[in-house]
Formats: structure tokens, C-alpha cells, sequence
């Protein structure tokens, strides 16, 4: 057996009473200064990640009511900045698709409700006419009669068929309207609202009138899911 000399331990044992004490000094660092110092790195930087898609998104401009970014209250209609060549040879099943499909609904909403204005003018002055030849008539002599009559007679008739056409206009935006709305909410994916129909139509050329518009809003939000 080999024997290590004494001097040997001695000089050994006294090492590691100098080592010992200096690596329990050692200092400790919390799991949150660490995270502070270095492990912040990563969590910041995802946390900034996302700050910067809600800056961008704010950036994008308030909607009509205020409440969130132009952008995130669009949701899937944010498509409609497609161009109309991709709108034309988009799958109708696509967003894109969808979103033309509202476009054509729309427009015809608007032919419609411009033919209801032109049936309401209409309407307007034949009850004006109406009224006129029936003041006529009361003012009318006896030869005149007959013919006052004969006018008064026209004015009604022309009322009539004025009338009919305004029902048949009416009909025809109550259609357009049903259309629109249930192409809108399926080119939907978020609640609809006035301020979101007003800035889609306005990135396609579509216009309607501020009632017509709120009124498909709330059409169209019943008849999302």
C-alpha cells in the first residue's frame, strides 16, 4: 500500500478551507432579475411583437364609432381591398368571392332604392296633379264641366299607376335588400355594424343612403350565427 505524505493532506485540506468559503459566496440571482437582465430578451420580445400588430392595426384608422381600429372591426372584409380583376375570377366560396357577390347585391340595392325615390316623386306629383284638376273641376263652369271631369278622371288614373309602381319599387328594394344582407353576412366574419357596412361599400363604390345602409346593418347582423 502507498502512503501519501502528511505534508501532502495538510496542504490539500488547507485549500479547500480557502476554496469552500469563497464558493459559497457565490451570489444569487432571482428567477425575476434574471428575467429582467437576460431571460427578457425572449419575453419581451414577443410581447413587442404583438404591440406592434395592435399599433399597426390602430394605425390603420378608427372606425366610424370609435371603438377599435378600422381593421379589426372589418375582420374578413378586410378582402375588399382586392382588386376587381380578383374579385371577377375569385371562387364564389372564397372571401373574395363572397365579398363581390355582396358588391352585385348591393349595387342592385342602390338601382333599387333609386328607383323607389324616382316612384316616390312620381307619387308626389301625381296626387298633386290630382288635386289641381279637382280644383279645377270645382271652379269649372257648366260647359267646362265635362271636361274638368275628364281631367280629374286622368289624374286619378295617372295616381293609380303611380302608385302601383311605387309598390312594385318598394318590392323590388325589399328583394335587393334581402340579398344584399344575406351576402354580407356571410362575407362576414365579425359583428356588422353601420360604421363596417359604410367603410366596405365605400372601399367598393357602392352608395346608399345613410338609412338604407344602417338599416342592412342590422338586416344583415340578425342573420349572422
Amino acid at each position: 500500500m502507498n502512503f501519501v505524505p502528511r505534508g501532502t493532506i495538510v496542504g490539500l485540506l488547507a485549500a479547500a478551507l480557502v476554496v469552500g468559503p469563497a464558493l459559497m459566496q457565490v451570489p444569487h440571482f432571482s428567477q425575476t432579475a434574471f428575467a429582467a437582465a437576460g431571460g427578457g430578451g425572449g419575453g419581451d420580445g414577443g410581447g413587442n411583437g404583438k404591440g406592434g400588430g395592435d399599433a399597426a392595426a390602430d394605425a390603420a384608422g378608427k372606425d366610424n364609432n370609435g371603438n377599435g381600429s378600422t381593421a379589426s372591426a372589418m375582420g374578413g372584409l378586410n378582402a375588399s381591398h382586392a382588386s376587381a380583376s380578383a374579385m371577377a375570377h375569385a371562387s364564389p366560396n372564397s372571401r373574395v368571392g363572397e365579398i363581390a357577390a355582396y358588391k352585385s347585391a348591393a349595387n342592385a340595392l342602390s338601382a333599387a332604392a333609386a328607383n323607389l325615390a324616382a316612384a316616390n316623386t312620381a307619387v308626389t306629383n301625381a296626387q298633386a296633379a290630382l288635386a289641381s284638376a279637382q280644383a279645377a273641376l270645382a271652379a269649372a263652369s257648366t260647359t267646362q264641366k265635362a271636361a274638368a271631369q275628364t281631367a280629374v278622371t286622368n289624374a286619378q288614373t295617372a295616381l293609380s299607376n303611380a302608385l302601383a309602381a311605387q309598390a312594385k319599387a318598394q318590392a323590388g328594394v325589399a328583394f335587393s335588400q334581402n340579398a344584399a344582407a344575406a351576402a354580407l353576412a356571410a362575407a362576414a366574419n365579425k359583428g356588422i355594424t353601420k360604421g363596417a357596412v359604410s367603410t366596405l361599400d365605400a372601399r367598393l363604390g357602392i352608395s346608399l343612403d345613410a338609412a338604407t345602409t344602417a338599416s342592412l346593418a342590422a338586416q344583415a347582423a340578425s342573420l349572422q350565427h
